[in-house]
């Protein structure tokens, strides 16, 4: 399975990063910015397929190196996502655990999760490592504020923007989803999920009729039922 082509959008940020690698240009720590939703996190899979692929830089999909990154069960890649509200200590033992060992494939990967929520104590266990990364080791922080991360996470990565999705974009990929919702979600299949609860619409109908009510009976306000 080839994450990039179950990707939405984002083509010339994938092409960007990808040219990057194919003439040993890529950066060893990166900052994916960007809304929540918008498929930063399978970017970055994305981009630890193709750093860990036996067969080529762009990642075959099919090796044994890339389908172990897509079920997220790969030696060469670790996922930090948050426990709570934080990323904790521990999670940041983990990373630095995960660098110690000797890697079984040609990178070393470290996707993090909502880096803004790491507090004082892991950003700075794990600031070493990003400032002096070993070779063929690379760091993909994600997160949805740049100004809610740590000034010293901020001055190592290089930056890379995401925009929210279209709504054309958004409806092709769900296109049972009722237009509001779509509209509503503001370029995030996020926003959208939590939108297109059943219980969300069945509140949005009724609004709605209600409205119209108002809008066809002058009296509605007045009437007992």
């Amino acid at each position: 399975m080839k994450i990039f082509d179950q990707i939405l959008g984002h083509e010339n940020i994938i092409e960007r990063l990808l040219y990057a690698y194919q003439n040993q240009k890529l950066g060893s720590v990166y900052l994916f910015i960007g809304p929540s939703g918008v498929g930063k996190k399978k970017v970055a899979l994305g981009l630890a397929q193709a750093l860990v692929c036996e067969q080529n830089q762009r990642g075959c999909g099919i090796c044994p190196s890339c389908l172990r990154v897509a079920q997220r069960q790969s030696e060469s890649l670790i996922l930090i996502e948050p426990e709570g509200p934080q990323i904790k200590v521990e999670q940041a033992h983990e990373v630095l655990k995960f660098l110690s060992l000797k890697p079984m494939g040609k990178s070393a990967v470290v996707v993090i999760d909502q880096a803004h929520l790491m507090n004082q104590q892991s950003a700075n266990m794990l600031l070493k490592a990003l400032e002096e990364p070993a070779q063929d080791v690379y760091f993909i922080l994600l997160t949805s504020s740049y100004s809610a991360l740590l000034p010293t996470i901020r001055s190592r990565g290089q930056v890379v923007r995401f925009g929210p999705l279209s709504e054309d974009q958004i409806r092709k990929n769900s296109p049972q989803s009722p237009l509001w919702a779509i509209r509503a979600a503001r370029g995030s299949f996020e926003r959208l999920t939590e939108l297109s609860h059943i219980e969300d619409q069945e509140l949005r109908q009724k609004a709605a009729q209600i409205l119209l009510d108002l809008v066809e009976d002058e009296d509605f306000l007045m009437n007992e039922n």
